[in-house]
């Protein structure tokens, strides 16, 4: 019979030892910063089912979408993508982020809010992502404008968020 390591240690696939702890998140990955740095979001996607994803990155939490430029940028799209990994880690289905989709869309800001609220509590998971945080801030941005400039921020973050879905799709098709 051969040696048994009960150490908390395993071998990763490149031979290097790493303990449990010492796993680095995937989004903070070279690899993932690369895919999603050279424009790869479709790769990104492809590569991200299965990764580890248990730390999510506050820096994300903390970035925001610029509500004021009605086009969507490189960074917003790089945003949408690791948003979307990560609610997908989380179990966080379709479902739930085409409700909030919609209601978005049918400029109904304050009841968004309650609906986001409701999703928040009604899912550990979500919850615990930080998306909920991160569109509330995108929501209270909204409440505070008149209602020309509500509207295109509201048609900001339709937009931000059909990106979310569609990456949200292609990292798992059957959802």
């Amino acid at each position: 019979m051969g040696y048994q390591n009960f150490s908390n240690r395993f071998i990763h696939p490149k031979n290097q030892n790493y303990s449990g702890r010492d796993r680095e998140n995937w989004l903070d990955s070279d690899e993932a910063k690369g895919l999603l740095d050279e424009g790869n979001f479709i790769e990104f996607c492809k590569e991200v089912k299965g990764k580890d994803i248990k730390k999510i990155p506050q820096s994300l939490v903390n970035l925001s979408i610029d509500l004021n430029n009605p086009s969507i940028t490189f960074d917003e799209l790089k945003i949408a993508a690791q948003w979307a990994a990560i609610l997908q880690a989380r179990g966080f289905g379709m479902s739930s982020l085409r409700k909030i989709f919609e209601i978005v869309s049918s400029g109904k800001v304050e009841r968004a809010k309650f609906i986001l609220a409701y999703e928040v509590g009604r899912k550990e998971e979500f919850a615990k992502s930080g998306f909920g945080e991160f569109l509330e801030k995108l929501l209270n941005e909204i409440s505070t404008s008149n209602d020309d400039e509500k509207n295109k921020k509201v048609g900001k973050i339709k937009t931000f968020l059909e990106a979310v879905i569609a990456y949200h799709k292609l990292i798992n098709p059957k959802d």
